[in-house]
């Protein structure tokens, strides 16, 4: 819980004011559209998207692992928009499970389907 509070804590003064608490919920947020964007835009599904990435055996996904598969399917961003992209989904953990991060995923496609 404290690597959580960390993670939204920017400033580091003990305290979540609602500026950092709503740029990282929006920068979670952009995160998760990239990869809708992506599967949208190459009709793709979540299985296709492992693979894509090139986690398909990968129990645990770091930000390395992440940065990695990121790269893999976007090859016009840079260094620190793919790690954005990468903090995004982990948001402030050392690690996501490769299942959690897919029901993440589809969770926001879902979402993103109901309000339509």
């Amino acid at each position: 819980m404290k690597q959580l509070f960390d993670y939204f804590d920017k400033n580091k003064d003990g305290l979540v004011d609602a500026f950092e608490w709503t740029s990282t919920l929006t920068k979670d947020e952009n995160s998760l559209k990239f990869f809708s964007e992506y599967m949208k835009r190459t009709s793709c599904t979540t299985d296709d998207l492992v693979q894509r990435m090139g986690i398909e055996g990968k129990d645990e996904l770091d930000k390395k692992t992440l940065i990695e598969g990121i790269r893999c399917l976007e090859h016009s961003l840079s260094y620190d928009e793919i790690a954005e992209v990468a903090d995004g989904i982990l948001i402030g953990r050392q690690s996501i499970d490769r299942s959690d991060f897919i029901d993440l995923i589809e969770g926001f496609q879902d979402e993103k389907a109901i309000n339509l």
